[in-house]
């Protein structure tokens, strides 16, 4: 990233595929994943709606790798990324768990370990990244020095005070850009976390 806090998401992406443009369809977990999942637009799949799920009938990603011989697993945080929306179709193996990084990456490095000799198609997911943006105060102190300003406070009292700011004529004011600017350094910090947890990939 700019700010130089991924070296490892950075060297990842540096040997991989990227999609310079690419955009969201939702902004929540269930109509972005059933897009990655079915190459279709989440109204079309019907997982348009929290109440609803990613149906049987739709062909995923998942179930055309292992259609063509891969070894398909996925080790999910659970919640939306669950059997229970639909999410586990094509995976011969769907672990599903609530945890830290430690045990994503223990779930990880056995179901790699259990390797066969075919092609893997994984799907790793994980809420490591997610509000409210958990961080160490060391990585704090460095995204704070690396963007040349204070984060104001934490993740649950900045969002407060966004969301009770009045919305009137002239929106966003200065306080509420004031306030998304610490809301996104706290977001980077647990990036920039994320990252050393994700060297051990």
């Amino acid at each position: 990233g700019k700010l130089g806090l991924t070296p490892n998401l950075d060297a990842l992406a540096a040997g991989s595929l990227r999609f310079a443009s690419a955009r969201s369809v939702g902004t929540y977990t269930l109509p972005a994943h059933a897009t990655l999942f079915s190459g279709q637009y989440p109204n079309r799949v019907s997982a348009d709606a929290f109440e609803k799920s990613l149906p049987e009938e739709v062909d995923t990603l998942a179930e055309r790798f292992a259609a063509a011989g891969y070894r398909t697993g996925a080790v999910t945080g659970s919640v939306i990324v669950s059997r229970s929306f639909g999410m586990s179709q094509g995976f011969a193996t769907f672990d599903e768990l609530r945890g830290g990084m430690d045990s994503t990456m223990e779930r990880v490095e056995s179901f790699l370990a259990g390797g066969d000799g075919r092609p893997t198609f994984l799907l790793v997911h994980t809420y490591r990244v997610h509000a409210p943006y958990d961080s160490s105060a060391e990585t704090r102190a460095r995204v704070e020095s690396a963007a040349g300003r204070r984060i104001e406070g934490d993740f649950e009292h900045l969002n407060k005070e966004l969301e009770a700011l009045p919305k009137a004529e002239g929106w966003p004011s200065p306080r509420a850009l004031e306030l998304a600017a610490s809301l996104e350094l706290l977001y980077r910090s647990g990036v920039a976390d994320f990252d050393r947890e994700f060297a051990r990939f």
